[in-house]
């Protein structure tokens, strides 16, 4: 019996292209953010970096899990792109913080505004 090789299924290929793709679009993110082209971002521009993304995490989440996952060992102000970068690539593909359905948004607000 042989073995089924991995990388040759279409599933495969159809998930590389979907990673190269969410990968183009975080380096193009970061470039936006990143003017002048230093190859890392202040810790607060995080957040603006995933909602342009389209992703939705709150500050809290920001604040205590996504800036803990980047930062590098010796503390600093700032997040390196490579880091930055392959976190959001996963974040893209499994949708982590995508934004709350409308019909969620909606009841939220009937029952704040009855």
């Amino acid at each position: 019996e042989k073995s089924k090789d991995v990388a040759a299924t279409p599933e495969r290929c159809r998930a590389l292209e979907e990673e190269d793709f969410y990968r183009e679009q975080v380096k193009d993110a970061f470039r936006i953010i990143d003017v002048d082209g230093r190859g890392f971002l202040d810790k607060r521009e995080v957040s603006y970096l995933m909602r342009y993304l389209l992703q939705f995490p709150s500050e809290a989440q920001v604040r205590d899990y996504i800036i803990v996952k980047l930062e590098d060992d010796e503390p600093s102000q700032f997040v390196k792109q490579d880091k930055v970068e392959a976190f959001m690539v996963n974040v893209l593909m499994t949708n982590e913080f995508e934004p709350a359905p409308a019909e969620h948004l909606l009841a939220a607000f009937r029952i704040m505004d009855p």
